[in-house]
């Protein structure tokens, strides 16, 4: 999927909505130390700064307004608002920075910014026991976008995965693969296209949300070991 503004907008109104129900105070499960007022002023300065970059082209400073009294939904319904209206104004082929500097267009910031208020559904969610209904096309891409972004940028940064051999991850309900295979002093190579014996398999969504270290849904077969350990390293954000 390529995702647009108006997936964006439609995330946003699904977390905006959740949200005003939602219990300030409630612990985020996810998110050590974070409550949900901690939540959203994380979403919604997050959003303020990828308006920010995609209008300049360029790496910005990200804000850390907090909500104070507004009403949490109101506050980051119109952080939200001004992102979309940025996104829907704004050229994806355009040249813009993005953290990774992998792709740098200001169309990947529709997609990182469409997966990031999902995740964060996710989470506000859980922090009230609940699930979330996310659509697995969506969710494959948030894979994809898990590996291609975040793998080189975390390496960059110094973080190691442990991965001693290739492993391949498999979603039952897409039929898509994503093959990790060690490449020396680089980041994991990935690989769309080949199977390999040690692999994990579930949904989409459970394995999106397994990356993450939301959920733990899924199957692992071959050297169990491996696998573990390569799930137990710093995959994402």
């Amino acid at each position: 999927m390529i995702p647009t503004p108006e997936h964006v907008a439609t995330a946003a109104e699904r977390f905006a909505t959740v949200l005003a129900d939602a219990d300030p105070a409630a612990v985020v499960p996810a998110c050590p130390g974070w409550t949900v007022h901690d939540l959203v002023a994380h979403l919604g300065n997050v959003h303020t700064w990828a308006a920010a970059i995609v209008t300049s082209g360029g790496p910005v400073e990200e804000p850390t307004t907090d909500p104070g009294k507004v009403p949490l939904d109101q506050w980051y319904a119109a952080r939200a608002a001004h992102l979309v209206q940025v996104l829907a104004d704004s050229d994806p082929e355009a040249p813009c920075w993005n953290f990774a500097r992998v792709g740098e267009v200001a169309g990947f910031w529709r997609r990182r910014q469409l997966h990031e208020v999902l995740m964060h559904l996710v989470d506000l969610d859980q922090a009230h026991g609940r699930t979330t209904d996310l659509e697995p096309t969506t969710c494959a891409d948030a894979v994809s976008e898990t590996f291609e972004v975040f793998g080189p940028r975390l390496h960059a940064r110094g973080v190691r995965v442990d991965l001693e051999a290739p492993v391949s991850f498999v979603a039952t309900d897409t039929g898509d693969t994503w093959t990790l295979r060690p490449s020396g002093d680089g980041p994991p190579a990935l690989d769309r296209d080949d199977l390999v014996a040690n692999r994990v398999t579930g949904t989409a969504e459970q394995l999106w949300l397994k990356i993450w270290k939301r959920a733990d849904d899924v199957t692992v077969d071959g050297d169990a070991d491996r696998v573990g350990r390569l799930l137990s390293s710093r995959l994402s954000a």
